[in-house]
């Protein structure tokens, strides 16, 4: 099935174009954008170009009058300029806020609004599940993840999960977010037709990977049960596009075992005291005595390198020597 469009109108040309340029750019778009800057040759390009009738109309708000709806779109999004709520039928977008914003609040309407089931587009092929799971802590698994997944991003499309109660990225990013894993779920719960919507209006960017932003209060993972997470991954590994799932786990995961079992590899991180080698033969015990002790063939066993004394810790885990070591520990046949 074709793109459908999305057409932007706004008198500002530069801006139109430029919000056109980002989201022909964006990475798993939905869409086919187009751009006016003039109501006549909008209308004149929609009449004899079947493919560029609106499915959504993005229009700016001081741009707006009752002629477009001649257009027949599906959907009309205001771009707000004024703060007022001028056309309060439509959903109103703040106009000033980034790009990357404005994508996920119009893909969000976008999924909320429309009836019909949402069609795929994708057909890579299975992603490959790579977990990163540790009874021990203070080890740096976050860090270890997230360079895993920036080394991988240098071979393909990447989605990182982080499933930590308490995850600090607002702070370690600086920066809030419109919704994260809780929304995600809830979303795939409500709506599983339309799930690769919900998905990009929720993803952010980083580096050269997609994450899902965690949770903001632990109460939201543990409530999740094992068959939701473990269908979520089916649909997250076989129809949205990426070519590896990053997943940061953690005992918050109802079912973790089940969810390690989707994994094609798994790294546990280790140490040397005595508190973490005896987590970690309890560990290896649970999968030698029980039903997921085929997971034995999956995990590789790392003792990450310590970053503590680094200036910038954070900094250190994404682009030094954990970056490094994750190289190292993926090997020149994934990277290269």
């Amino acid at each position: 099935m074709s793109k459908k469009a999305l057409v932007i109108f706004d008198a500002d040309s530069l801006y139109a174009k430029r919000l056109q340029q980002f989201l022909c750019q964006k990475e798993g778009n939905f869409f086919n954008v187009f751009s006016f800057s003039d109501k006549e040759v909008l209308f004149e390009t929609c009449r004899n170009q079947e493919s560029v009738r609106p499915e959504i109309l993005l229009v700016a708000e001081s741009c707006f009058d009752k002629e477009l709806l001649g257009l027949d779109a599906k959907h009309i999004f205001i771009l707000n300029e004024t703060g007022l709520r001028k056309y309060p039928e439509y959903a109103n977008l703040n106009k000033y806020q980034s790009a990357g914003s404005l994508f996920q609040q119009i893909l969000l309407e976008y999924a909320d609004r429309e009836k019909e089931a949402i069609p795929r587009f994708y057909g890579k092929g299975r992603a490959g599940i790579i977990g990163v799971y540790t009874p021990v802590t203070r080890c740096y698994q976050t860090g270890f993840s997230l360079a895993l997944a920036r080394v991988l991003g240098k071979k393909g499309r990447v989605l990182y999960i982080n499933f930590e109660q308490y995850s600090g990225f607002s702070r370690l990013f600086q920066r809030g977010y419109i919704k994260d894993l809780s929304d995600l779920v809830y979303f795939f719960t409500y709506s599983r037709d339309k799930f690769l919507y919900w998905l990009e209006g929720v993803v952010e960017h980083f580096g050269g990977i997609e994450y899902v932003p965690p949770v903001l209060t632990g109460a939201s993972l543990t409530e999740v049960s094992k068959d939701i997470w473990s269908d979520m991954l089916e649909i997250l590994s076989n129809d949205a596009g990426y070519d590896y799932i990053v997943l940061d786990l953690s005992d918050s995961v109802q079912g973790i075992y089940d969810v390690l079992s989707s994994c094609q590899k798994i790294y546990t991180i280790t140490r040397t005291d005595p508190v973490s080698v005896a987590k970690l033969y309890q560990f290896k015990e649970i999968l030698e005595g029980g039903q997921y002790g085929f997971l034995k063939e999956k995990i590789e066993y790392l003792t990450v390198p310590s970053v503590a004394k680094k200036e910038s810790v954070f900094e250190e885990m994404i682009h030094g020597e954990l970056f490094d070591y994750a190289k190292e520990v993926l090997g020149d046949e994934l990277y290269e």
